[in-house]
């Protein structure tokens, strides 16, 4: 019964063919639209509005940016950092400040390069007690880093060379 059936069909195949062979061409070609629609068309419209979808993303985020700028510029504008007036030199408020956080076993060297500036090398520090420090540093006594020479000792643990300078 399978033979007769392959049989059945592929004689209709044939003769169809024979008799109609613009039918098959544009059933032929109709399939090669279709499957161009489905494999390239919608694939591309799929990317095409994901694409818009991330560029509209960007461009809020963009916006958001920028008027987050000229925030922060009015906030720094408007609330300039006062510098306390310090009688004593940057060198003494440096070992001072270094005393009192308890890291004299992490600082190497001390010494004042020039009048308004201070060298500090500290051996084994974690790097975020370190970044805090300069931050308060900064904010109490107006002495910012200059130059500063990072090098990782261990995950969190850096080697420091450091220097800062007074704000006059």
């Amino acid at each position: 019964m399978q033979t007769n059936w392959y049989q059945t069909t592929r004689n209709n195949w044939l003769k169809w063919r024979q008799e109609k062979p613009a039918w098959i061409m544009w059933a032929a070609a109709a399939l090669a639209c279709l499957l161009y629609y489905i494999i390239v068309t919608s694939t591309l419209n799929y990317i095409v509005s994901d694409l818009r979808d991330e560029i509209d993303t960007d461009q809020i985020k963009a916006v958001w940016m920028a008027k987050a700028g000229k925030e922060i510029l009015r906030l720094r504008q408007a609330a300039p950092h006062q510098k306390v007036k310090n009688t004593e030199s940057a060198f003494t408020l440096v070992n001072q400040s270094v005393n009192a956080a308890g890291w004299n076993n992490l600082v190497t060297d001390v010494h004042q390069v020039e009048q308004n500036r201070v060298q500090v090398t500290f051996n084994s520090i974690p790097y975020s007690d370190l970044i805090d420090w300069l931050v308060k540093f900064y904010d109490k006594n107006g002495i910012y880093v200059l130059e500063a020479t990072l090098e990782k000792k261990q995950p969190g643990i850096v080697q420091a060379n450091i220097v800062l300078q007074e704000s006059i």
